[in-house]
């Protein structure tokens, strides 16, 4: 990926150059080394041209490394890798006036786990059931107006002091947009959690993301005994009789992606 040969030896990269090179490997490139691979693997077999294939058909789903997801911890995900993205940027420019920004992620982390361990009661006494129901309200409140007040920081900051160094360096602008894609996170999750918690609506399936840096995760219920739900991907993978895989299809946010190995 990188274009060296085999017996290339002597390079040393920087990480982000790592990073830059293999997002290049895109699905056309993972559907032209499949080709490859599939078609040296039948020699290997022995199939011969002209032989029928035999598939079977499997779905499953692949699990992502996410937590589980609750409004409050998506928000603090967004705000806390915001405020270091942003501090990071800061200090490569030369910006001051987010030293501080540890403490806030500290501070805002105090209001999140208040308003983590909130409970409904269960009492059978109506108004001491609404005063802790406004309690609970009183202190998602109390986060979120603490998160809005940084992002609002955060947001002049962008717009003024980094914008206005009218960087064209194409890396500085890349970074600068993915903190406006955590930004975008933190504002969808005050807007959920406000309409939720505060105003008592139900929020749609299609509007919820279940992980910020996992964005394709899904909830996915697929009624197996002892296993309620899955946070994932489904995939879906056809393979020959030798065990090659022909063809898979995966879903993204309701989108289906695919490929196929071999015409099948």
């Amino acid at each position: 990926m990188i274009g060296h040969g085999i017996m290339d030896q002597d390079y040393n990269y920087a990480l982000q150059t790592l990073k830059d090179n293999v997002s290049l490997f895109t699905l056309e490139v993972l559907d032209k080394i499949n080709q490859v691979v599939v078609k040296h693997g039948h020699k290997l077999v022995g199939k011969k041209d002209g032989d029928d294939l035999k598939g079977s058909c499997d779905s499953f789903v692949v699990e992502t490394d996410v937590h589980y997801p609750t409004g409050i911890n998506l928000l603090f995900d967004a705000i806390r890798k915001t405020i270091i993205l942003i501090m990071r940027l800061c200090d490569q420019l030369n910006i001051g006036g987010w030293r501080q920004g540890l403490n806030n992620i500290r501070k805002i982390k105090r209001y999140f786990r208040k308003a983590q361990q909130m409970r409904r009661s269960t009492s059978k006494d109506k108004e001491i059931n609404a005063k802790r129901k406004q309690f609970i309200i009183n202190v998602h409140i109390a986060y979120l107006e603490l998160v809005q007040s940084i992002l609002e920081s955060i947001l002049d900051k962008v717009r003024e002091s980094i914008v206005a160094t009218q960087s064209f360096d194409i890396v500085m602008q890349l970074k600068i947009q993915e903190i406006e894609k955590y930004i975008d996170h933190a504002e969808r999750q005050i807007d959920q959690i406000r309409r939720r918690v505060i105003e008592g609506e139900t929020i749609p399936h299609h509007e919820k993301v279940f992980s910020i840096f996992e964005e394709h995760t899904e909830w996915i219920v697929k009624g197996k005994a002892g296993v309620s739900q899955e946070l994932g991907l489904k995939v879906c993978i056809v393979k020959d009789q030798y065990g090659f895989i022909q063809m898979y299809k995966t879903t993204s946010f309701g989108r289906g992606q695919s490929s196929t190995a071999l015409p099948v």
